[in-house]
């Protein structure tokens, strides 16, 4: 046996073992790609709103007996992160159906919210996985623009409402409000990871490993040692070794039809049509991102 059996062998004799037979002769295994940035369907190619269809698929294929998602995601938003999360969680629930998630190139920070919904993670190699924290960024312009003769004016109510621009000098106020939302979401974030990873994660001296929720990031055989994933392999290796010739993969295609381009060709005019109107200055600053 080589390492690259070795190292898959673990995890999917556990994974075999999870599942319940089927009267099917045939192990059908339903595939989808989850890809892309988490956000807005305005704005990202990865939403609940994007999925939602596909994943309602592959759960109710007919006599499927696992459902496997190949995830390559850098994270973003927190809302549709949580919502994808959920969504699965709540099918496989439903139909009693054991999910294998398989990052790729990248499954960190809300992609790696993602792959929580599974009841097994697995990585490749050279995977990066992680990046369990939350950031908020953005630029100071107002040396800039001071520079160049430009003044900025803010008119508002209520003494909170500007927020953090990049216009004027942080208010210690706004800074201590963003970053008690920043732990909010961050403490939901590890939640989530310890509820879906248990036991399976690292400690040290009895506690949990000091890095890992610092939004450090692995390679796929550190994450491994960290208890973040359960082994190492690409999807079709690791499927085969769990179901043998039996396996039948049934790749679920997301809908990308006319009517869904119209959708979001509508959305993103609507939204640049308003943005002269929307004081959006504030907004980059102030949002948080996994």
């Amino acid at each position: 046996m080589n390492t690259y059996h070795a190292l898959i062998g673990g995890a999917a004799v556990a994974a075999a073992a999870y599942m319940r037979p089927k009267t099917s002769k045939k192990a059908i295994v339903a595939a989808v790609n989850l890809y892309g940035d988490i956000g807005s369907p305005s704005s990202a190619n990865l939403s609940l709103t994007t999925m939602k269809s596909a994943i309602h698929k592959a759960f109710t294929t007919p006599g499927v007996k696992a459902v496997a998602f190949r995830l390559n995601s850098p994270g973003g938003s927190p809302f549709h992160s949580e919502e994808l999360f959920t969504y699965i969680r709540l099918k496989a629930e439903e139909f009693k159906v054991p999910v294998h998630m398989f990052i790729e190139d990248v499954g960190a920070s809300g992609g790696y919210y993602i792959a929580c919904a599974g009841d097994f993670i697995y990585a490749s190699t050279h995977s990066v996985v992680g990046s369990i924290g939350v950031i908020s960024e953005g630029f100071m312009l107002k040396n800039l623009i001071e520079k160049i003769g430009i003044k900025h004016y803010i008119f508002a109510q209520g003494k909170n409402k500007a927020g953090i621009t990049p216009f004027t000098e942080p208010d210690p106020v706004e800074i201590d409000n963003l970053t008690t939302i920043q732990k909010q979401i961050h403490e939901e974030f590890i939640d989530v990871v310890k509820k879906r990873r248990g036991e399976k994660l690292m400690k040290v001296d009895g506690e949990l490993h000091p890095d890992l929720f610092t939004g450090k990031v692995w390679a796929g055989k550190e994450a491994l040692t960290m208890g973040l994933i359960d082994g190492i392999g690409s999807y079709y290796p690791v499927l085969l070794k769990m179901y043998g010739d039996s396996l039948v993969v049934k790749e679920i295609e997301t809908k990308g039809g006319l009517k869904d381009m119209l959708r979001k060709l509508l959305s993103e005019v609507a939204a640049n049509a308003i943005k002269p109107y929307i004081s959006s200055s504030a907004l980059p600053m102030c949002k948080a991102n996994f």
